[in-house]
């Protein structure tokens, strides 16, 4: 039984060599044991037969049953919890912790090894953050990392298949018992860079823009977007670290984990954001069905792009999970199933003026009144927008 963001996966290895399967897998994965009389909420079986090699070897299973249980804790907890495909440490006395996003083969693995010497070790793969109900009444919860301490995913030096290490093999910190979010971190690893790592503050809709896509099932979660930026709100700005090799980060990690409200040297305050979540009565923020996917962008040269000014085909806006809009209204985030999508004023109008289908002339002159008119022909500008925001999945065209 495997115990990870507060849910179980049993793992019951079948066939000639099960038990030999079951021995290793209690071995690398003995951070992550879930005690006895746990209830799993997933159970996998997967098949352990004679090989060429000692079970122990057999590194391509060990990665496919990790890469499965990781899979089976996601499923498990979709809905309910921001997670993201990050590293995390935290310091072993205060369990202030900090997550390090980035994509795959990017440095999360080396990073967490490298940091897990001094710091406790939370994940190398998922982190889960509970960020607590939407909106503002949730900021002044408690922000708790929950930790899935997994075996460490380490490719051997001759470039040989990885091996699943387990995290006291390599001598890694265990994690304090209640670890709580102190900020969130975006990695950038250059190799050419001279010098100390680099950290600056991103602003808050670059910042999301960049961490959704390394998230697991934000458009699950009810109010994602506004739980995602309260998080945000409560930590500080999340930061963007260039750097060369690991080590050099260790003073880094020290000074964002030593005391709250700590800034980034040398970085200048991001702007604040208001949250404003989308009317209750506004169509295009209604929640799909959940057996409905959200719709994928049309190819570029798809026929359905092109503007239909002379059809009288109505456009219309495509249903949101969540939306979060600045506070002076010049830019909003629309989220969907599998995306997010960042929206200009113009594109903001336009999404929700389409809220009721509307011919293209009749958006036109609805912008007109909404933004008042421009010093040229307003209807090429209208029809840019709406051709850009039908490939982006933010409208779709009505049949007539």
């Amino acid at each position: 039984m495997i115990g990870g963001i507060g849910a179980v996966v049993a793992v019951e290895p079948t066939g000639d060599r099960g038990d030999e399967a079951r021995a290793h897998l209690r071995h690398i994965w003995r951070r992550s044991l879930a005690p006895g009389d746990a209830v799993a909420d997933a159970v996998l079986s997967p098949s352990v037969g004679n090989t060429a090699v000692p079970v122990a070897e057999a590194h391509g299973l060990w990665e496919e049953i990790t890469r499965e249980v990781t899979l089976a804790l996601i499923r498990s907890r979709a809905g309910e919890l921001l997670m993201f495909h990050a590293g995390a440490v935290c310091s072993p006395g205060s369990g202030r912790s900090l997550v390090f996003v980035a994509a795959s083969q990017t440095g999360k693995t080396t990073l967490a090894a490298a940091l897990g010497g001094r710091f406790g070790y939370l994940s190398d793969e998922l982190v889960a953050i509970d960020g607590g109900a939407p909106g503002a009444d949730h900021l002044g919860a408690e922000l708790r990392v929950l930790p899935y301490p997994k075996p460490l995913s380490v490719r051997s030096d001759d470039g040989g298949p990885r091996r699943e290490i387990c995290p006291d093999d390599l001598g890694l910190l265990p994690a304090h018992p209640r670890p709580t979010l102190a900020r969130l971190a975006i990695l950038n690893r250059d190799p050419h860079l001279v010098g100390q790592p680099l950290v600056e503050e991103v602003p808050l809709f670059e910042a999301i823009v960049e961490l959704a896509p390394q998230m697991s099932s934000l458009g699950a979660m009810e109010g994602g977007l506004q739980r995602l930026a309260g998080l945000v709100e409560r930590t500080g700005p999340v930061l963007r670290i260039t750097y060369a090799e690991s080590a050099s980060l260790a003073p880094v990690v020290d000074g964002l984990l030593a005391a709250p409200g700590l800034s980034a040297p040398g970085s200048a305050p991001a702007p604040a954001a208001t949250l404003a979540p989308p009317p209750a009565d506004d169509p295009s923020s209604a929640p799909p069905p959940s057996d409905t996917p959200s719709p994928a962008p049309p190819r570029a040269d798809d026929p359905s792009l092109a503007p239909r000014s002379g059809t009288g085909a109505r456009v219309r806006a495509l249903p949101a999970v969540d939306r979060l809009v600045s506070g002076d209204g010049g830019e909003a985030l629309f989220l969907y199933a599998h995306r997010v999508v960042r929206l200009s004023e113009l594109g903001l109008a336009v999404a929700e003026l389409a809220a009721v289908p509307r011919t293209l002339g009749e958006l036109t002159d609805a912008l007109v009144r909404r933004l008042g008119a421009p010093p040229s022909d307003p209807r090429p500008l209208v029809e840019g927008a709406v051709a850009e925001l039908v490939g982006q999945g933010v409208l779709g065209w009505q049949r007539t």
